[in-house]
């Protein structure tokens, strides 16, 4: 599997087992106490991931430190032994990605994403059952305490200080703005004025937390009419007796009626103090500065390029057979210089962890991929499951030319690798 694993070193191939379907969610228990997270350790191989704690128990994270948690159990990196009503995980050091996301030594881990843990195959099942949901809890056991800890799955790479609070803010107020069955849209009074302020900032983004078309426009607030965003987000702050009466026209100029109501401590007041940090005061929006998804990325030197490795151009390369050979040969060091992520739309790979490599050091980036890219397919053949992965390993390993077809920033780009003796 190892050798799989190393195909992005020139291929990209999923590592990842086969997708299962996701296991409904857990049965409502008494709420527990919560309590602080251990502190965080020094700086380790584990903090190039991407974790956000918001508050005491709930964490953002991104994508691959789920990865980095299934790998740390599923291989054993990390002991947890079954036990009466879960598993409880041995000792843990800095190396591990555990420690960040608020798990201590002697942790029961009890549920995944709803999943009981109770065998290595409900492991497979819970992590799958995470990565569908998005947002997920682990529920455990710590001494005499249960505890609830909540992660939402995110795109945490950072652009610009703006953008990134702003999306945070939103991504915060989902938990306290919910749609409920029919035209009913609940919320926690404390949120109202952060509503009102997500809307100016990003109307779109918000009415999709309303479930309503991100291109809809609102026709009044509260009967009282209104003739732009702003003049929602205004009616929406001087509402103040619920249910509140929406009424807004969608794109095909059907109408759209919801019931806004009020339910007191829906969510952590510790949660409605990151949405406040996060989004706007001020009624007007400042223009964002979204990152340019043309800017050009650092070019690899060319002189630090693996030996036997030749640039043509950005997108086309030439590699020795013999270069190939070692480059795919010391399994070890070679998956140490990338990870994988499975996309969850099946398209592919997504690649992060990237290092730069040497002269005598192989690294994907010397043959043009780049953190970030979802590889799609090579040589023609897609990378929808580990089968089609192993097939395209195999059949690149031995071909004279490699065609990676990849997604950089929504952009189509394909690397053509050609082998030379």
């Amino acid at each position: 599997m190892r050798r799989v694993a190393i195909l992005i070193v020139l291929l990209g191939c999923d590592r990842s087992t086969p997708d299962r379907p996701a296991t409904a969610d857990a049965p409502t228990q008494a709420p527990v106490t919560a309590a602080a997270p251990s502190a965080p350790l020094p700086a380790a191989a584990s903090d190039t991931l991407h974790v956000e704690v918001v508050t005491r128990t709930l964490w953002r994270i991104e994508e691959s430190a789920l990865t980095e948690i299934a790998l740390e159990l599923l291989a054993n990196r990390v002991s947890c032994a079954s036990s009466d009503g879960g598993c409880t995980l041995g000792s843990l050091d800095r190396s591990t990605v555990l420690p960040r996301l608020g798990f201590e030594a002697g942790d029961q881990l009890r549920t995944l994403a709803g999943v009981p843990l109770t065998s290595g195959e409900s492991l497979h099942t819970a992590f799958h059952a995470a990565r569908s949901q998005g947002v997920f809890t682990v529920e455990l056991q710590r001494g005499a305490e249960a505890r609830r800890h909540r992660y939402r799955i995110r795109t945490l790479v950072p652009r610009s200080v703006r953008v990134d609070a702003l999306e945070r803010g939103i991504d915060l107020l989902a938990d306290a703005v919910r749609r409920e069955p029919g035209d009913r849209v609940v919320v926690d009074p404390a949120a109202i004025a952060s509503l009102a302020n997500a809307l100016e900032a990003d109307p779109g983004a918000t009415l999709r937390l309303l479930g309503v078309d991100p291109e809809a426009s609102f026709v009044s607030v509260g009967s009282v009419p209104v003739a732009s965003m702003r003049d929602a987000a205004n009616a929406l702050r001087g509402a103040a007796v619920a249910p509140v009466a929406l009424e807004l026209v969608g794109p095909d100029k059907t109408p759209i009626h919801l019931a806004l109501e009020h339910r007191a401590e829906l969510v952590d007041p510790a949660v409605l103090t990151a949405i406040r940090a996060s989004l706007p005061d001020v009624a007007t929006p400042t223009p964002l500065e979204p990152r340019d998804p043309g800017a050009p990325e650092v070019p690899v030197d060319p002189g630090a390029l693996f030996d036997g490795v030749t640039a043509v151009s950005e997108t086309e390369f030439t590699i020795t057979r013999k270069a190939l050979e070692r480059a795919l040969a010391d399994d070890t060091a070679a998956s140490g210089m990338l990870r994988m992520v499975p996309d969850r739309d099946g398209r592919g790979v997504k690649l992060f962890g990237m290092r730069i490599g040497a002269v005598d050091r192989f690294s994907p980036r010397h043959v043009g991929l780049r953190n970030g890219d979802l590889v799609t397919a090579i040589n023609g053949k897609p990378l929808g499951s580990i089968t089609e992965a192993a097939e395209a390993y195999t059949a690149a390993r031995k071909a004279d030319e490699i065609v990676i077809e990849l997604l950089r920033r929504a952009v189509t780009v394909t690397l053509k690798i050609r082998v030379v003796d």
